[in-house]
C-alpha cells in the first residue's frame, strides 16, 4: 500500500495564525508539551522552521493543521502574526487520519504516542485490507510488519509497545518511561514472562517411577532402591 504522503500534491501559502486550528485527530494521538522550549529553539535559529502541513481552507477560511501543531503553537507564543503552511490538495476525509500518522514520522515521540499511533494504524490498515493490490510474492500479509514499515521503526519495537500498552495499566506504564524508549524492550520481556501460564493438560498420570540404581557416593554400595507409586503414595519396592 503506497504511502499517502507521496500521493498528494501541496502548495505553500502564508496565512494568519488566527486562521489555523489543529486537527482533532492530532489532539487525540499527540501531546503538545514543551512549547516554550521549542519556541526558544526556533528563536535561536532565527525563526526558521519546517512549514507545518495543513488542509483547507474551510468555508470560514480556516486551515486545519495535520502536522506541525507544536510549531504553530510555538509561533503563536513568539508573537508571530503569520506562518507559512504546506497545504495538501485533494485529500479526502477518509484518508485524513492515515495521512496524519504518516506525516508525523519525523516527530520526536514518547512511548505513549508511539503506542497510540500503532493502535490507530491497526484501525486504518484494517479498513483498507480489501484495497491492497495482489502481492508479487507468496508471502502472507503481516500487519505488524506493515506498521513498522510505515512508522519507520523496528518490527520488534511495535511488538514490545503493544505488549506493554495492552497490559493492565499499560498507558501508565508507558508514561512512566517517557523519553526512554529503549526501556520498553526489557519491560515487555518481563510482562511476557509473567503472563505465561504453565499447561499440564498434555501430561499423563504417573503410575510408576523407576530410578536406575546408583551406588552410594561414599562406599560404592547400597544402590538406590526402586520407587513405585501405589494408590497415590510413594513406596519402596521389595
Amino acid at each position: 500500500m503506497k504511502a499517502l504522503t507521496a500521493k498528494y500534491s501541496k502548495e505553500t501559502v502564508i496565512v494568519n495564525l488566527a486562521a489555523t486550528t489543529p486537527h482533532p485527530f492530532t489532539l487525540k494521538v499527540y501531546d503538545a508539551s514543551n512549547i516554550h522550549d521549542l519556541a526558544d529553539k526556533i528563536e535561536a535559529f532565527g525563526g526558521l522552521i519546517n512549514n507545518p502541513i495543513a488542509i483547507g481552507p474551510d468555508d470560514q477560511g480556516v486551515y486545519t493543521i495535520v502536522a506541525g501543531r507544536r510549531r504553530t503553537e510555538a509561533a503563536s507564543y513568539l508573537g508571530w502574526d503569520q506562518i507559512a503552511l504546506d497545504v495538501i490538495k485533494g485529500l479526502p476525509a477518509e484518508d485524513e487520519h492515515l495521512f496524519i500518522l504518516e506525516s508525523n514520522n519525523q516527530r520526536v515521540k514518547t512511548p505513549v504516542e508511539f503506542f497510540k499511533e500503532i493502535k490507530e494504524y491497526e484501525k486504518e490498515l484494517t479498513k483498507r485490507q480489501g484495497q491492497r493490490p495482489q502481492p508479487d510474492s507468496e508471502e502472507p500479509y503481516n500487519q505488524r510488519k506493515e506498521i513498522s514499515k510505515r512508522m519507520k521503526v523496528a518490527e520488534s519495537l511495535v511488538r514490545d509497545l503493544k505488549t506493554v500498552g495492552e497490559a493492565p495499566n499499560g498507558l501508565e506504564l508507558l508514561a512512566s518511561i517517557d523519553g526512554k524508549i529503549n526501556t520498553v524492550t526489557s519491560l515487555a520481556s518481563k510482562i511476557r514472562k509473567s503472563s505465561k501460564q504453565l499447561d499440564f493438560s498434555h501430561l499423563q498420570p504417573v503410575t510408576e517411577i523407576s530410578l536406575d540404581p546408583l551406588p552410594c557416593p561414599c562406599c560404592g554400595i547400597s544402590p538406590t532402591p526402586r520407587v513405585i507409586v501405589i494408590n497415590g503414595t510413594l513406596q519402596i519396592a521389595a
